[in-house]
């Protein structure tokens, strides 16, 4: 492939073989809302960017201060020194989710997450 490439995991857990993903040549890799945001970043630091991990299948209970909370977290566990790109952790938002609450997200990343971030 003439660019990075990304392995998602999904649900998977991406901890135990952070090195066999890095050995790919991968760049980017997915990881599951069931994993913590602050041990992957750890694992996966100068090797891989972090793609995740917001859960979408509770997101369509969120309220708008749960939205935030939930990016605000995660962008305090995985952002500072980059190599993190927020994210939902399966790969798709379901239709449920409502729109006050992607709205909310959104503004959240704006808020939360400018450069240079403290954890």
């Amino acid at each position: 492939m003439k660019g990075p490439v990304a392995i998602h995991m999904a649900s998977g857990r991406c901890l135990p073989i952070v090195d066999d993903i890095a050995a790919t040549g991968s760049a980017v890799v997915g990881v599951s809302t069931l994993e913590d945001l602050a041990t992957v970043k750890s694992a996966c630091k100068s090797k891989l960017t972090i793609l995740g991990n917001l859960n979408g299948i509770t997101m369509r209970r969120w309220t708008p201060a749960e939205a935030e909370s939930a990016v605000r977290d995660a962008i305090g566990k995985a952002g500072p020194g980059g190599g993190f790109i927020l994210s939902d952790n399966h790969g798709e938002i379901p239709w449920q989710v409502p729109e006050n609450v992607l709205l909310a997200i959104s503004e959240a990343v704006h808020k939360w997450g400018n450069y240079p971030i403290k954890g």
